[in-house]
Order: C-alpha cells, then structure tokens, then sequence
C-alpha cells in the first residue's frame, strides 16, 4: 500500500482560499445593506448612501478577523519566506485594527480607544521588524526540516 502525505502548505493555502472568500462575503453583506435615511422614500445600498459609515460597520462588525487569518495562512502557503514574514505582520496588523474596533463603540460614532489594541500591535510589530533576520532564520530552518521529513 502506498502511502502518500500531503504537505500542510496545501491545506493552509486551501483553508486560507476560504476564509478569504468568508471576508469578502461578510463585506458584501455589510455592503449591500438596504439603507434608507430617517424614513424617507429613498433607499439605496448602504455602500453608496454611507461609504464611511459602510467601512465603518465592516470594520466593526469583524470583516477583518478572518481576512487576517486568511493572509497568515497564505503567507503559510507562499513560496518565498519573506512573503511569508510580510503576510504575518500585515495579519497582525489586520486583526490588531479589527480589535482596536470591535473592543470600541462605534454606533455612536465615535473613534474606539486605541490603548489597548493599537498600542499592542504597533509593539508586536516593531518587535517582528527588529528581528528581521532571526524571523527569516527560524522561518528558513522550520521550512527546510519539514521539507526533508
């Protein structure tokens, strides 16, 4: 019996395929809204009536925690390690943004506090940035052994 393994950058690529395609269906759904101001007759697509109040809601809503997920994964996926070193610090970036508003109010209209989530992701970033070259190394060392195995 023939025993054939598939590699895990297949089913990260394919998961993150996915969860790309969740994203773009949450945005949409934000985005198609119907939306009718205060009553009156006319009504439209709430990306067209409101577009920051459209990029508002997605933004609250979490449209950006599985598009996150999605560029992690297909950094995962990529061929090159410094694609993959670039898609995690755009996924940080990504979910640190989508928390920064989802821990906020922002049906009030107001901008969420940044302390907590902004604040974090800007350290967690600048500390990948630093390590630039360690990152790459690990990366290159974990990839090359999985790939004799």
């Amino acid at each position: 019996m023939i025993h054939r393994e598939v590699p895990y950058k297949r089913f990260a690529f394919i998961a993150g395929a996915l969860l790309l395609l969740l994203a773009l269906y949450q945005a949409f759904n934000v985005a198609s809204a119907p939306f009718s101001a205060n009553g009156s007759a006319q009504s439209g697509y709430f990306i067209f009536v409101q577009p920051a109040g459209a990029l508002l809601t997605m933004l609250s809503t979490g449209v950006l925690t599985p598009l996150a997920v999605a560029v992690l994964l297909l950094g995962v996926a990529a061929p090159r390690i410094t694609i993959t070193y670039w898609c995690i610090q755009a996924a940080l970036w990504l979910a640190g943004i989508s928390f920064w508003y989802q821990s906020g109010n922002t049906s009030t209209g107001q901008v969420p506090n940044m302390w907590p989530w902004l604040i974090l992701t800007l350290v967690c970033s600048l500390l990948l940035l630093v390590s630039y070259k360690l990152v790459i190394q690990l990366f290159a060392k974990y990839l090359n052994e999985s790939s004799t195995e």
